[in-house]
């Protein structure tokens, strides 16, 4: 087997994302399936036992084994790493998401006030589409609510934009522009609806109790999960919605949600084949070898007597067969990516006036 055929073996072994789109509902998944991949070949044959092992530890054996055959793969590695990294936070990313929005489900069944709840929906108009995590149906309001399930303390600025801070404040988003394409959309299906009266309050909902949140937003509140359904039983405001209201538009909002595939912002193909490089080099394959150097035929001595111009068929042929020789070496120079140069050559060869002395 060719080093170029053992690359392909792997990369076709590794089923995960085979689709160039792909829905949020299935991407959990197919971020695990492509972990496991990695995860199976990287310890095949090892006899360590992996079942509980994550992204990091792949890339730590891969570093080790490469320090082992003496560093032939260093830059593979590093952008491998990279790339490795990103998986893992990704994965991460969704699994938190998960587990936020399961945390704001169990809390807001204990709710008493008559209400109708709708979990992961995306609405769209032209130019803007978003996701809402929970709309609540109430009486007297309609809770757009948005799940943070952070470690890390929130600042919430005076004109939206939202910090995560540790050590040093990160920015994430502008929550307050985000919340307002949120409650757009949802208006707007309302609207489309019949419905003209619309309370909209705007909510965003911290799973962790013992973070610090400072919000100086005005067009929101937040508050922590465990006061989540109190927040809403004891909301204050008329009565706008009856119970068959509340029915209608649950039922009308759910046929607005759309399920839209989206392209995933980390190039799988790309991660796939250059893993599979990395295996491929520490098995022992190498790439095929091109020729170093031109070899030419050493020409047989000529008396003064034989010296000829390029206008003799003895020349011709001479000539043809050196251009039959670059364009043999370019055909090589094609192979590994030198186009550019293999033109120049027979270019070159074919308007040279030969002259054999």
């Amino acid at each position: 087997m060719t080093y170029n055929d053992r690359i392909q073996e792997i990369v076709s072994s590794m089923p995960s994302f085979q689709e160039e789109f792909i829905l949020k509902k299935d991407l959990l998944p197919e971020l695990l399936a492509l972990q496991s991949e990695i995860i199976d070949i990287t310890f095949a044959g090892s006899g360590i036992n992996c079942n509980s092992y994550h992204i990091q530890e792949a890339l730590m054996y891969l570093r080790e084994r490469n320090n082992q055959c003496g560093n032939i793969i260093d830059e593979e590695i590093t952008a491998f790493e990279k790339l490795g990294v990103k998986l893992g936070r990704l994965i991460g990313k969704e699994f938190s998401g998960n587990i936020g929005e399961q945390k704001a489900a169990c809390a807001l069944e204990i709710m008493r006030c008559k209400h109708r709840i709708l979990r992961n929906i995306e609405l769209s108009a032209p130019y803007s589409t978003s996701e809402i995590d929970y709309i609540v149906l109430t009486e007297k309001a309609i809770f757009l609510i948005e799940v943070k399930n952070s470690n890390q303390d929130i600042y919430i600025s005076p004109c939206g934009s939202y910090y995560r801070s540790g050590t040093t404040k990160k920015f994430d988003k502008n929550i307050g522009e985000s919340l307002n394409t949120k409650t757009f959309l949802l208006l707007q299906a309302l609207k489309d609806l019949g419905v003209t009266s619309s309370n909209i309050v705007n909510l965003v909902v911290c799973t962790n109790c013992n973070i610090q949140i400072q919000n100086e937003y005005p067009y929101l509140d937040i508050c922590y999960l465990s006061t989540l359904p109190h927040l809403i039983d004891n909301y204050e405001g008329e009565t706008l919605y009856t119970q068959d209201d509340l029915l209608r538009m649950e039922e009308y909002i759910k046929l607005s949600s759309k399920n839209t595939a989206y392209r995933l912002d980390f190039n799988v193909a790309e991660f796939k084949t250059l893993f599979a490089v990395i295996i491929s080099k520490l098995e022992g394959y190498t790439p095929e070898e091109l020729p170093s150097e031109l070899e030419f035929d050493e020409p047989s001595p000529l008396h003064e007597a034989d010296k000829i111009t390029t206008n003799s068929s003895d020349s011709d042929s001479r000539k043809t067969s050196i251009i039959e020789k670059v364009k043999h070496i370019t055909k090589a120079l094609c192979l590994a990516g030198a186009l550019t140069s293999c033109i120049y050559l027979i270019k070159k060869a074919s308007n040279t006036k030969w002259v054999i002395q």
